[in-house]
């Protein structure tokens, strides 16, 4: 009888101890509770959620704005306001005087359309002009060059006329370009060409003098007071002549 029960007892503490080893071996492994139980712990994986995909609709192209002025067809007008970089071309046009650089009268309103790309601005100093005549205020102002290449986009002849084209001073005057009465090598500041009829090109050089030692602020393109102008404004370089530049050896 009481070897009977010291079996029992015994068997009983065999079954703890297994009971035991197998919660310790679940603590270490999950992996081995399986082992363990005939109804193994499984962690239920909830299906992936569903997934929305979104189809942008095409932007419609946006309309260009008519043009200021009646150009001829594929030439596309810069808007008046723009503001531009040095380097960037604008597409401007303007109305030109019923008067003829000939003095001749034009029956009908003509309309000018060139594109204009400022390439560089530069500050120079007044010994450049060591042999020219300058009067008093223009000895007190700070000269500039506006390096441009100007294109005849438009459907007349365009020989001769001025191009609306200024700088802007640091008290936000238009200042118009200054002309020689003979070759300015540095900078030639004149009209367009003699001969520029549609699809010529001309490599423009202005000189600007902004009177009282004044500073450029932005190179501008306005052909009438109402016309919100467009502008270039950027860097601005020292003027170096070719002389300077062969010595350095920065002319090819």
């Amino acid at each position: 009888m009481q070897s009977g029960r010291m079996h029992d007892m015994t068997a009983q503490r065999a079954r703890q101890r297994g009971r035991l080893a197998c919660l310790v071996w679940a603590m270490v492994s999950s992996v081995a509770l399986a082992g363990c139980s005939s109804d193994p712990l499984t962690e239920s994986t909830p299906p992936p959620a569903p997934t929305a995909s979104i189809t942008a609709e095409p932007t419609p192209s946006a309309t260009p704005p008519a043009p200021y002025l009646s150009v001829p067809a594929g030439v596309e007008l810069t808007q008046p306001g723009a503001a531009l970089q040095v380097g960037d071309r604008a597409t401007v046009a303007w109305e030109l005087p019923k008067l003829k650089p000939n003095g001749k009268t034009e029956r009908e309103n003509r309309v000018a359309a060139v594109t204009i790309r400022v390439d560089a601005i530069e500050s120079a100093k007044l010994k450049v002009f060591k042999d020219w005549r300058l009067n008093k205020r223009a000895r007190k102002s700070n000269p500039f060059f506006v390096r441009a290449k100007v294109v005849n986009v438009g459907a007349t002849d365009l020989s001769g006329e001025k191009l609306p084209f200024y700088i802007v001073d640091g008290t936000n005057t238009l200042i118009r370009p200054s002309t020689f009465e003979g070759d300015f090598k540095p900078c030639p500041s004149v009209v367009l060409p003699k001969k520029f009829k549609p699809g010529e090109k001309f490599t423009l050089c202005n000189v600007y003098l902004a009177p009282d030692s004044g500073r450029l602020t932005a190179v501008s393109f306005r052909p009438t007071e109402q016309f919100n102008p467009i502008t270039w404004t950027g860097a601005i370089a020292a003027y170096v002549s070719d002389k300077k530049k062969k010595k350095s050896g920065n002319t090819p």
